[in-house]
């Protein structure tokens, strides 16, 4: 016999014997009353104490990508991605195969190594003029008016965007900054929605502040569209 919550073994004991001594001890005639009720309420303790606890559920396909998105949220903000943009993955557009990997060596977002990376130069910048601004607050010293960085930057496809079914938008933590020049998305769509999750790239911002306009400026290295995929 196997205790499996030693709490209410210990409560039911407790009641077996205030019982047993409160009707061993009191002379009243209705003390078995009193008995009766401890020992119900001893019983009852009891058969939660030895119960096995229900096993848990057999870890799914789904269960396993929603493992995978408390990964993702920890890079991109949320899951999926919803607050970067409209971005939506119906699960037919998942690659399960990639979240589950990203889980299984721990990685937060994809890093892959490029043999002759190219430079493109975002474009879309002033229309999140507002995101470039908590961008520059956070990077920038506050007496200057302008800044350069280099720094990681990730780059997530959004197959719900109702203006281009192959845009892919490039961010800085959660913040959308620009896009990918429609021209190159076509060609890199697919592969980045392939991985399943954000991919890591070296990249650059450059802003120029006065108050509350601002003119930027975001590029990033990427090699070919074909090396875009876990090796």
């Amino acid at each position: 016999m196997k205790i499996y919550r030693k709490g209410f073994a210990a409560w039911a004991v407790f009641f077996l014997l205030f019982g047993t001594i409160g009707y061993a001890t009191d002379e009243e005639s209705d003390a078995i009353y009193g008995l009766v009720g401890a020992l119900m309420i001893a019983a009852i303790l009891a058969f939660f104490a030895l119960k096995k606890p229900k096993a848990p559920a057999p870890q799914t396909e789904r269960s396993r990508l929603d493992i995978a998105a408390g990964a993702v949220t920890k890079a991109a903000g949320t899951w999926p991605y919803k607050g970067l943009s409209s971005i939506t993955y119906p699960d037919s557009e998942l690659d399960t195969g990639s979240l589950i990997a990203m889980i299984e060596h721990d990685m937060q977002e994809i890093h892959l190594s490029f043999s002759n990376p190219v430079q493109i130069e975002a474009v879309g910048e002033y229309a999140h003029r507002r995101e470039w601004l908590t961008v520059f607050d956070t990077l920038a010293a506050a007496e200057n008016s302008e800044f350069e960085a280099v720094t990681g930057l990730l780059l997530i496809p959004e197959p719900s965007n109702s203006e281009d079914r192959t845009a892919v938008a490039v961010c800085f933590q959660n913040l959308v900054l620009g896009y990918m020049p429609s021209e190159k998305a076509r060609a890199y769509f697919e592969p980045l929605l392939a991985l399943g999750a954000p991919l890591y790239v070296k990249g650059g911002l450059h802003a120029v502040r006065k108050e509350d306009e601002i003119t930027a400026q975001a590029w990033f290295h990427i090699g070919r569209p074909e090396e875009i995929h876990f090796s």
